[in-house]
């Protein structure tokens, strides 16, 4: 009987033992993480307790440029915004990818002339099995000019020399380098553009703009000249 007894007390007091280290590790793990999430949370409000007032100097600040940008985008003539007119730059660049494409053909001129003539000569599957470095070199020749040509005419055709603010205030027109005069001009309404960092961002020579319907940005040179500074930062830079 009293060797049950003892084995019962025994047993109780492994069970109230090991509940009691097993409480002791959850609340090392739990309750200091969950301290450390109680210090987060009030170091929050004490670190925008400090910065308060300059967040509320900001806030104030973004509101009178709202309102200034409601009042005075209602331009009654066509704005210029900012301009590059670097075309003499483009044309240089558009035949030097022309160039490229009759400099990569003319390289391999000889192999194509003897290629060509095997092919007349031989069965196709021998004429491959014999010249299939040369059909390689022959297919990476032929699509290297044109392929660099078609990144050529893409970068041009993103980049924008003139933003100019359209007579009202309520859409923009972006004149880029595009190859082709017909698709040079492009008109969005002003919620549907903003740039991707402002002006004044020191890092990069190029402001990403962003056009909705366009798969990829559009490029804002910062050698150009910002005409209309102000107006710009009101209207294109900003984010609706």
């Amino acid at each position: 009987m009293f060797s049950l007894l003892f084995i019962k007390n025994n047993l109780s007091a492994k069970v109230l033992i090991n509940s009691l280290n097993s409480s002791r590790t959850f609340s090392q793990k739990h309750v200091s993480r969950s301290s450390f999430l109680f210090r987060k949370v009030f170091e929050k409000p004490r670190i925008n307790n400090i910065e308060g007032q300059s967040w509320t100097l900001r806030l104030i600040k973004r509101h009178n440029q709202t309102q200034y940008w409601e009042k005075n985008i209602n331009v009654l003539n066509n704005v210029i915004l900012y301009k590059h007119d670097y075309e003499m730059y483009y044309r240089i660049a558009h035949i030097f990818g022309l160039c490229n494409i009759i400099l990569w053909t003319w390289g391999f001129f000889d192999g194509y002339l003897q290629m060509l003539h095997e092919l007349w000569i031989k069965p196709f599957k021998q004429f491959i099995d014999e010249n299939a470095i040369n059909v390689v070199l022959f297919s990476c020749t032929t699509a290297l000019g044109p392929l660099f040509y078609a990144i050529l005419c893409f970068l041009c055709a993103r980049s924008i020399k003139y933003v100019i603010l359209n007579k009202g205030g309520t859409h923009v027109s972006f004149i880029t380098y595009h190859p082709l005069k017909s698709k040079r001009t492009i008109t969005v309404p002003l919620d549907k553009v903003y740039c991707l960092r402002p002006r004044s961002d020191p890092l990069g020579a190029y402001i990403s703009v962003k056009i909705d319907g366009y798969k990829f940005n559009f490029l804002l040179d910062k050698r150009g000249t910002f005409v209309n500074g102000d107006l710009f930062d009101q209207t294109v830079a900003w984010q609706k």
